[in-house]
C-alpha cells in the first residue's frame, strides 16, 4: 500500500470515487463530476485542497479530500476532509493510511492539532465511525444539519 497526492489530470479519476461516496451516503442533490473537477483543480492550483490516494499494487483504490481555511473567527488554518472513500473490497485497517497522511499534510501545513477536522456523515454508519474516530483521537466538536423542505 502507498500513499500519494492525486494530480489534476487524475481529477476525473477521482470523481468517479467522489460519485462512489455521494451515492453510499446518501448525500442530498446531485453529483456533478464536471463541477468537481473544476472546483478541485482550482483549490489544488491555490494549494489549499488537496486528494490523498490509496494504491494497492499500483491501482488506487481510496481517496480522501481536504481543504484548508482560515477560521471565521480567528484567522488560524483549519483543516477540513471534504470525502474520505475506499471501494468496499479494500476497506478495514488500510483507509486508516489515507487519515494518517491527511493528519500530516494538514500539520505540514501548519495546521494546530486540534482544527484538523473530519466529517462523520449520517448516511456512512456513523455510530461505528464515531467510535472509530475516537479511537484515532479525534473528539466531536459539531453537527450540521441541512434543509430538508417541507
Amino acid at each position: 500500500m502507498k500513499i500519494r497526492v492525486a494530480t489534476v489530470e487524475e481529477l476525473p479519476q477521482v470523481a468517479a470515487f467522489g460519485a462512489a461516496f455521494y451515492r453510499e451516503t446518501g448525500m442530498p442533490g446531485t453529483f456533478e463530476p464536471e463541477k468537481f473537477v473544476a472546483v478541485w483543480a482550482k483549490l489544488m492550483e491555490l494549494e489549499i485542497g488537496v486528494i490523498l490516494g490509496l494504491e494497492h499494487n499500483g491501482v488506487v483504490v481510496g481517496w480522501l479530500a481536504a481543504i484548508l481555511a482560515p477560521d471565521v473567527y480567528d484567522g488560524r488554518w483549519v483543516a477540513q476532509e471534504c470525502f474520505w472513500y475506499t471501494i468496499p473490497t479494500h476497506r478495514g485497517t488500510y483507509p486508516l493510511r489515507l487519515i494518517h497522511a491527511y493528519k500530516e499534510w494538514a500539520l505540514s501545513k501548519g495546521v494546530a492539532k486540534r482544527d484538523i477536522r473530519i466529517a462523520c456523515m449520517e448516511g456512512a454508519n456513523p455510530e461505528q465511525l464515531e467510535g472509530f474516530y475516537r479511537k484515532l483521537g479525534f473528539k466531536p466538536l459539531e453537527r450540521h444539519f441541512y434543509y430538508a423542505g417541507d
